[in-house]
């Protein structure tokens, strides 16, 4: 069993930026995903945890240096998925969300129709760090337009567990970790050497500061998954899938309708994830 993947996005093996074309309504820490995809109103945010580095505040001639900061402190803020199926998204929409907003060479102005027709399937599929409910790719509007996939709310949603004793929250808690370790401490994030580096800090950090919340997610995944069962959708297999891949098969899951079911996908609604 590999261990938990906690990377950014490496597409046929190049590392690249995702995201970028993405603008899908401005986001604030007062937005929270709705179970129905749209965005409702919170005073809830997430609080940051980590402690600031001084290894990441520059190196010689001020330059930053992409190291993790000090994590002894970190506190998991689990926030979990809106569930599986949720009929919002059809699998030419999902098709059409990547192409025009996430792979190589999307497009602002074709990202921005899109979204604009689209709501409710783009809300279902991206949401930001400071969302209550989770969607399957996460974007920090902060860092670059940089998008990651959630492996951990997909895991508690086909273990039918939200709680924080789940194996999904368990690995949720390893990448929070990690990336509240590493993202700051690593930006800007302008081309695939910046990437590199960042997967390179997180890395480190799953052995380090991290190593307790990482060995935990290891142990529950490898005691979860197995040839057929339904949570390996959620598992993202590097050697034979390009990210892309992956991150579809995971909106799929979330977003698109029950294979035992049928279903078309939803075509609008009220309010967006992402930010301009």
């Amino acid at each position: 069993m590999r261990p938990v993947q906690i990377g950014l996005m490496s597409a046929l093996g190049t590392l690249a930026l995702v995201g970028l074309g993405w603008s899908a309504g401005c986001s604030s820490e007062s937005d929270t995903q709705g179970t129905g995809g749209g965005t409702t109103t919170s005073t809830t945010s997430t609080t940051s945890t980590t402690t600031p580095s001084s290894s990441g505040t520059g190196g010689e001639g001020g330059a930053p240096i992409c190291e993790p900061a000090e994590m002894t402190g970190f506190t998991h803020n689990w926030k979990p998925s809106a569930g599986l199926y949720q009929d919002l998204c059809s699998a030419a929409q999902v098709d059409e969300l990547f192409t025009a907003c996430l792979e190589t060479g999307s497009d602002q102005q074709a990202c921005d129709t899109f979204t604009s027709a689209n709501q409710d399937c783009v809300s279902c599929a991206i949401s930001t760090p400071d969302m209550e409910t989770q969607s399957p790719i996460v974007l920090w509007e902060q860092y670059d337009g940089l998008s990651d996939h959630n492996m951990g709310p997909c895991v508690s949603a086909f273990e039918d567990d939200d709680s924080t004793d789940s194996c999904g929250a368990t690995i949720d808690a390893a990448t929070q970790c990690a990336r509240e370790a590493c993202l700051e401490n690593c930006a800007p994030y302008e081309g695939n050497a910046d990437i590199a580096e960042l997967i390179t800090c997180i890395d480190d950090a799953g052995a380090g500061d991290c190593q307790i919340f990482q060995a935990a997610a290891d142990t529950c995944l490898a005691a979860l998954v197995g040839d057929g069962d339904p949570v390996d959708a959620c598992v993202w297999d590097e050697d034979n899938e390009s990210w892309f891949v992956y991150a579809k098969r995971l909106v799929t899951a979330h977003c698109g309708s029950d294979p035992g079911t049928g279903g078309a996908g939803g075509t609008g609604g009220a309010g967006g994830a992402g930010g301009n």
